[in-house]
Formats: C-alpha cells, structure tokens, sequence
C-alpha cells in the first residue's frame, strides 16, 4: 500500500467560491491562455470589472469587494507572519471557500520545524468573533481533553492561534490555526482505486479510526463534528524536516501567469500539497479534521447541520439532533467507500414542484423499506410540510428505486464474497436506524462483527 499524490488540499467543508459574472464589465484578466478549467472569477461589482482567478481571489482592495465575494488574505511566499514573525511561509498546500492553506517553517521553535496554518477570509474571521465558528477554540478543548481520554491523537492536532489584524489591500483581520501538517484527504485518497471504492482493509482500518475519534470527541469533549465526509477526513504525513526541505528544493513553489487587477500585477501561487510517502497499509493513520461546524451538545437542537448526501431525517424533519447524527453519517460514509457511489443524491424537480427534502426522505423510506415510526414523527416540527397524517409523503417524486442496502452494494459489483457483503450492510443498517436512540453508539461500532472480521 503506497500513498500517492493529491491534487488538493482540503481546507473546507463548504462549496466552491461560485463565478459570478455583470455584464458589460471590462475584463481586466489575464489573456484567456491562463485561464484555467474551473477558475473562479471575483467580480469587483462598484468598479464594474470582471477578474477571473485560477484559485481564491487575491489583490482586491477589500473597499470594493461585494459582501457576497470571501475576502482573502494575500499571502505571499517568503512572509513572515504571527507574532513576531514566527512563521515563515514556504509552499501553498491548497484552498477552500473561506480559507487558504500554507506550509510554513516556525523559525521560533526549538528545533524549528513545519506546519500548516489556515488562513480565514476576513468574513469567516467576523463569524469567529460572533461566536458562529469557533473551531480555534474547539481544537484547543480537543487538545486538553486528549490528555485524559483516548482518541485524541486520531484528531488534527492544533498548536496556535493568532489573528494578522493588517493585510495587503486592507483584507484584514484574518484569523490563522496553526496545526500539524497533514498528508491528503480521504476523497484524494481513494482516486488510486478503481471505481473509488477502498479495499476491505484499508476501508475498515479508516473506519476503526474515524469511530475512535468520534468515540473521544462525543464523550471526551460533548461535541458532533456535523460535517462528516471524505473531504474531512486526512492521512498523517510522517515527513520528518529534512524531507520536506528535500521536497521543497526538487519542487519548489509554483505561479500562475500574472494578473492584473485594477492595473497591478497580481501572481496567484498554485496549491503544491506534499507528495505523500510511500507507507504500508498498517501505519496508515486517518485523522477527523474540519471541525468549522462541529458543535457542543448536551441536549438536542434543531438547526440545519451536515452535508445533504450525509444528512439524518431528524435534521430534515426538525425532530431535535444529538451526536448520533454524525453515526448516520458514519453509515453513509461507509456505503460510499465501500461502492464508490453515494447512498443518497435527492434532487429536487421543480417541474413537479417536488423539493430535494421530499426526494431525500422518499429514499429514505424505500432504502428502509418501511414508514417513519410514529414515535419519531411525533417529535418533528415541520412533518405537516412533508408528511401526510398517514405517514406517506405529501408531494411523491416520480422516480423511485425501492432497493435494500444489501441490493445497492451487489449492484455496485465492488464485492464479490457475499457473506461479507452481508454483513456490511448490517453495518450500515445500524448506523442508519430511524430513530437515533437505536443507532449505537461509536464504540459499539468498533466491536461489530464485521469490522472485527
């Protein structure tokens, strides 16, 4: 088992920046040639200009941004940021919709070595200062508690925090993690394989440490992580400094072609995540990461949490959510990784007036094979928008695809021997009860048959 190249660096939980385009804007970007499939374009609404980026948008004084359009610190390789200048930037590792990552060396430690440092737009840093993000001061409680419970070394690990108050173009603040420098994320990991399927061992190695994690932060720190995916979950990297320096000096930074934005030249730099080493299957180490939108629960809550493919139906019927949204997720991780395809992609029809709820809950139900329980429905706040009295859906897609779990994963043709296809799919089948009290918990998970097999 050898791990490979990624061609990103997961830094986000959230969706790419979108184009956005006015019209009759004069372009001020670089000849069409250095454009790149995919770029993003920032539009500077009040100057009437179109500026397309290969990457995050850069060199825009913030004045003139529109609210709607993340404001990114400029960072240029070489600077030294921090207090006092600690840390010196070596290589861009990647990007995401309301941060840039970078590789830097903290010239203060003793010995000096590398870590990475995610760098906030100026509107995720207003969302720490409200209190709406507060991942510095939840990896922080993470490091405190995973001195007295077990699990913490299967989460990101966290060393400072401080905020660049100034920034070029007056971008600023800009709140900046600095953590331990990680390899590629699971989504880059499975590309190596066919279909992108993981294979059973590498599969259940992931799963046993993504439950022990979830085990410490749910009754280590009372915390749900809420945003369960591949994207979020990262490989160690076990670079010592002096491969890194050898990486850096055989494939140093790299630009873009220059652009110009409001007649200065602007070098976008390209996101290099470090080459992974080559590393058997049994030292790989999964770390949960992205911890943006995790959340401190001690009771249940109603706001709208995790990705849509991941997301429980107490979440969509607004029946009161604990940790055991995240087991849901656990659930549909699982399928995924096991047959490359997501377990559930609802779309909505508007043709049909038919919403991406009522498709999602509809599949639910076929994939179940059986009605929401009453119980359950009982507590939901919203049921009347979807649900009639009966329990069947209101406004009722007109494709369905009544399988069991068993029935997907044999179609996706990724297993062979049956019997364990058989009990992987009762793996999933408990991770994906209706009611969550019957969903068990991370560290009965661990102990199930077919992870032990």
């Amino acid at each position: 088992m050898f791990l490979g190249r990624s061609s990103s660096y997961s830094c986000e939980s959230h969706p790419t920046l979108s184009s956005k385009v006015f019209p009759n804007a004069s372009s001020l970007s670089a000849p069409e040639s250095t454009s790149r499939t995919g770029a993003l374009a920032a539009a500077i609404e009040d100057a009437a200009v179109v500026v397309e980026y290969p990457e995050e948008p850069i060199g825009i004084p913030a004045a003139l941004l529109p609210m709607d359009v993340p404001a990114f610190m400029e960072v240029h390789i070489g600077d030294e940021i921090g207090p006092q200048g600690r840390y010196a930037i070596v290589r861009k590792l990647g990007y995401g919709s309301f941060s840039s990552v970078w590789l830097a060396r903290d010239i203060q430690s003793a010995p000096s070595k590398y870590v990475a440092i995610k760098v906030l737009t100026r509107q995720a840093t207003r969302l720490v200062h409200t209190g709406i993000i507060r991942e510095a001061r939840i990896l922080e409680y993470i490091g405190l508690r995973s001195k007295f419970r077990h699990g913490g070394d299967k989460c990101i690990k966290l060393y400072d925090t401080f905020v660049c108050e100034t920034a070029r173009n007056d971008t600023g603040p800009h709140q900046c993690l600095v953590t331990e420098v990680l390899g590629m994320d699971l989504n880059h990991f499975r590309d190596r394989y066919p279909g992108r399927a993981l294979p059973l061992p590498v599969l259940k190695l992931f799963l046993q440490h993504l439950l022990t994690s979830l085990d410490f932060i749910h009754f280590g720190c009372t915390l749900t992580h809420t945003d369960l995916r591949p994207d979020n979950v990262m490989l160690a990297a076990p670079f010592s400094d002096e491969q890194i320096m050898r990486i850096l000096k055989e494939d140093p930074p790299e630009y873009y072609p220059p652009v110009l934005v409001l007649g200065r030249e602007v070098r976008p730099i390209v996101s290099q995540p470090l080459p992974a080493l080559q590393v058997p299957m049994d030292q790989l180490v999964f770390k949960l990461a992205d911890f943006g939108h995790a959340q401190i629960c001690e009771e249940e809550v109603t706001n709208d949490v995790s990705p849509r493919a991941f997301r429980a139906p107490e979440v969509i019927l607004q029946c009161g959510w604990n940790f055991k949204v995240d087991v849901w997720a656990v659930g549909c991780l699982t399928f995924e990784l096991l047959t490359g395809s997501q377990l559930f992609t609802p779309e909505g029809n508007a043709a049909e007036g038919i919403t991406a709820d009522d498709d999602h809950l509809l599949r639910i139900m076929k994939i179940q094979g059986r009605p929401f329980p009453t119980e359950f429905l009982a507590e939901s706040h919203n049921r009347d928008q979807f649900l009639n009295a009966d329990g069947t859906l209101i406004r009722m897609p007109s494709k369905s695809d009544p399988r069991t779990i068993a029935e997907c994963i044999r179609d996706s043709k990724t297993m062979g021997d049956s019997r364990e296809l058989v009990n992987a799919a009762a793996f999933i089948e408990r991770c994906l009860q209706y009611v969550p009290e019957d969903r068990p918990d991370p560290i009965e998970l661990l102990e199930d048959p077919w992870l032990q097999g």
